[in-house]
């Protein structure tokens, strides 16, 4: 986890999650416009949303690795991690880049709600930026504060698209070639139609994968993934 060493710990992002770990795809014209929108030296804010496993958080976590490795102060806040305290945000007002994930887990909750509306007016009087995550478009929330509402229905907003099978075998391709490992199309193929298809599960299976692979010294052929991942 990469740590600004003025915020506490629960502030952390994972360094893992970057751009070019990011299998863009059709999602390609979402980031430029998020990186067109962080470029820019005025406040913005910015509401990114899309089913679970998706790549979310991956996202958010990227655009707090573009801040960091520039020297900037940020600040990520995974919600659904964090106990629902509103005391918990205080001492971040003054990060550069303020990203919150799991926003939902605080919407519709007065008290919650207006502490985050102070911290999004205190990011704009420090012309910092802030980006919201969510597995929801920020109008199918139920909102308890008006006006944090219109300020997230303000901002700019986009649509994060699954990836097709084809891009989810590019991605694990990749991730595999990382770890020294080679999946060849059959692989994949019999993997793809007996596994869940949520990102997340399948990048969680590579791992088991991975350590019984170096454990055995085995390639990864059929036969062994079914053993593996019990198919």
């Amino acid at each position: 986890m990469k740590l600004d060493q003025q915020l506490p710990l629960r502030f952390s992002y994972n360094e893992q999650q970057v751009f070019e770990k990011f299998q863009a795809a059709n999602n390609s014209e979402l980031i430029f416009r998020l990186e067109q929108n962080l470029r820019e030296e005025r406040f913005s804010s910015f509401w990114v949303c899309g089913r679970p496993g998706v790549g979310v958080t991956h996202i958010l976590n990227a655009i707090c690795h573009r801040f960091g490795i520039l020297g900037q102060r940020v600040a990520y806040l995974p919600l659904r991690e964090m106990p629902a305290d509103s005391h918990l945000l205080g001492g971040i007002d003054s990060s550069r880049l303020i990203a919150i994930d799991n926003i939902e887990e605080w919407i519709g909750i007065e008290e919650l709600e207006i502490a985050l509306m102070g911290l999004y007016q205190s990011v704009l009087v420090h012309h910092g930026k802030i980006v919201f995550g969510s597995n929801k478009a920020a109008k199918d929330l139920l909102f308890a504060l008006a006006d944090f509402q219109s300020r997230c229905l303000a901002s700019s907003s986009g649509l994060v698209q699954p990836l097709s099978d084809d891009g989810k075998k590019d991605l694990l391709k990749n991730r595999a070639k990382e770890r020294g490992l080679h999946l060849d199309n059959r692989v994949l193929d019999y993997w793809l139609n007996r596994s869940p298809r949520a990102l997340a599960d399948l990048l969680r299976q590579l791992e088991l994968l991975d350590e019984a692979a170096m454990r055995s010294k085995k390639l990864i052929t059929v036969p062994f993934l079914k053993s593996v991942l019990k198919l």
